[in-house]
């Protein structure tokens, strides 16, 4: 099976796309430019909400220094030899998502660095994927950097239930104000 790509608005459902699959993975890769400051280190998060389109907590945002979700269905694996070229990856356990959990954003940020906050204007090649348990994708989104300009943070995807269904939207909503703009639109404290 060839994965289905997505422009920035699109939707895909994952439930057809993967009718057996219970469990998914979400990849992240892109390539930095370099330059003479310090280096952009991007990262990888995952936001569950609830109806409200809000965090469920701020112990439901997924990543590096919180690896796990109250309820183990959203779990961030750390660097290292990961499959397919990803630098992160985010597991989602779609038969453990509990009813209140409607959505789960995927969002990419610059982190912040004191001396020089970067943005994604030195990013390309920013790729989300999803991908069944064997590492077969089934669907990428190639997020438009150039776009996105000065901002340091993108909501870059979105994985919704919609009534028995979990489908994927290419989201691709970049944000000025980082990773705070982020946690202020999704309703949780840093």
């Amino acid at each position: 099976m060839s994965p289905v790509t997505l422009v920035r608005g699109a939707n895909a459902s994952v439930t057809n796309l993967l009718p057996a699959v219970s469990q998914v993975t979400v990849g992240f890769s892109w390539t930095v430019v370099q330059s003479n400051g310090p280096a952009t280190e991007v990262v990888a998060c995952a936001i569950v909400c609830g109806q409200d389109g809000k965090a469920v907590s701020g112990e439901h945002v997924v990543f590096f220094n919180q690896m796990l979700s109250p309820d183990e269905e959203v779990v961030y694996e750390p660097d290292g030899s990961l499959p397919g070229g990803d630098q992160e990856q985010i597991d989602v356990s779609l038969a453990k998502i509990p009813s209140n959990v409607m959505s789960i954003a995927f969002v990419l940020y610059v982190n912040p660095d004191l001396r020089n906050p970067g943005t994604f204007d030195g990013v390309r090649d920013a790729v989300v994927r999803v991908l069944d348990r064997s590492g077969a994708e089934a669907l990428r989104y190639e997020i438009e950097t150039k776009d996105l300009g000065p901002t340091s943070a993108v909501v870059a995807a979105e994985l919704y239930r919609r009534g028995n269904e979990w489908k994927f939207r290419a989201v691709g909503q970049g944000y000025a104000g980082g990773v705070r703009d982020v946690a202020k639109y999704f309703g949780f404290t840093l």
